[in-house]
């Protein structure tokens, strides 16, 4: 999965969503408003979209509409970033994917 997450970050659509997000929250974290290194976050991870959509290859997940729509992406420092990242890999439950990510038209 991380060789994704690489080919992903040097993708133009993540360049372009990352500016966008930068411009939104005045390259400010969403949650601490700290404007150092700020990353682009996934609300849903990309190891559960990966998961959910059986996307087993780059060209599948960088096609993914959910990977790539605004509303489901935010700005966060890296401190942040890591709190949630952690938080999700204990709360997130399979509903949640159900309810939320299952809807979403790939």
């Amino acid at each position: 999965m991380r060789k994704f997450n690489k080919k992903l970050r040097d993708y133009w659509k993540f360049k372009a969503r990352k500016k966008s997000l930068r411009k939104k929250y005045n390259n400010k974290c969403e949650l601490c408003g700290s404007n150092i290194l700020t990353t682009v976050h996934h609300k849903i991870p990309v190891r559960d979209i990966k998961i959910l959509y059986q996307l087993n290859t780059y060209d599948k997940l960088k096609n993914c509409k959910l990977l790539w729509d605004i509303n489901w992406l935010t700005l966060l420092c890296n401190k942040c970033h890591n709190e949630i990242d952690k938080a999700c890999y204990t709360r997130i439950t399979h509903e949640f994917h159900q309810e939320y990510a299952l809807n979403f038209k790939k």
